[in-house]
């Protein structure tokens, strides 16, 4: 095989490094926050949400589709969606930063979505409230939640910093910390010849 039956298949590779790089978060140039986005699952989510709030607030006519598998479908999408939004930086950060997609999806998809949008749905005269909608709409995040955790756990190093380029204080932390055990770890190594 030559190498230019590959270039297919490092196009897709590239592109695919284009939609999941994630960028910092820098508000301005002395306050940054030490996490990283993905614009493209920020763009995609924002269009996504849009669509379904135009559904879930327009007077539509009725569907001949069960109401409530809809709710569970589009917000468990909307899940799939919010979680990538931000690459959390590695262990040596707290714990609400690591697991900051995991905080993001439970508000945005739980909180918002699943029970403020239903709220909002009681308070107009052509809409109903209903707590079976706001059922499916948080038993989706049962399914999804997870099937996000599993699948973005171990990918945000190579996708966040190696792709996106750049380092981090998270990056700097991790090599001071190798450096720290090693250093104890020759340490011991002495005491135990000596």
């Amino acid at each position: 095989m030559t190498s230019s039956s590959f270039l297919p298949l490092q196009r897709a590779s590239a592109l695919l490094d284009v939609f999941v790089r994630s960028y910092p978060l820098q508000l301005s140039e002395r306050l940054s926050i030490p996490l990283r986005i993905r614009p493209f699952f920020v763009l995609t989510t924002l269009l996504f949400v849009s669509v379904l709030a135009v559904l879930a607030l327009s007077p539509i006519p009725e569907i001949p589709i069960n109401d409530k598998v809809l709710h569970f479908l589009g917000n468990g999408i909307a899940s799939l969606l919010i979680y990538p939004i931000i690459d959390p930086p590695p262990y040596p950060a707290p714990f609400y930063l690591r697991y900051s997609p995991l905080i993001l999806s439970l508000a945005v998809s739980g909180g918002i979505m699943g029970v403020g949008s239903e709220f909002v749905q009681g308070t107009l005269s052509y809409r109903t409230f209903d707590w079976g909608d706001v059922l499916a709409n948080l038993s989706s995040l049962v399914f999804t939640i997870p099937l996000s955790f599993w699948f973005w756990k171990d990918r945000g190093d190579s996708y966040g910093r190696l792709a996106g380029g750049g380092r981090d204080i998270w990056d700097a932390r991790d090599e001071e910390d190798l450096e720290r055990a090693e250093e104890e770890e020759e340490l011991l190594n002495e005491r135990n010849r000596g």
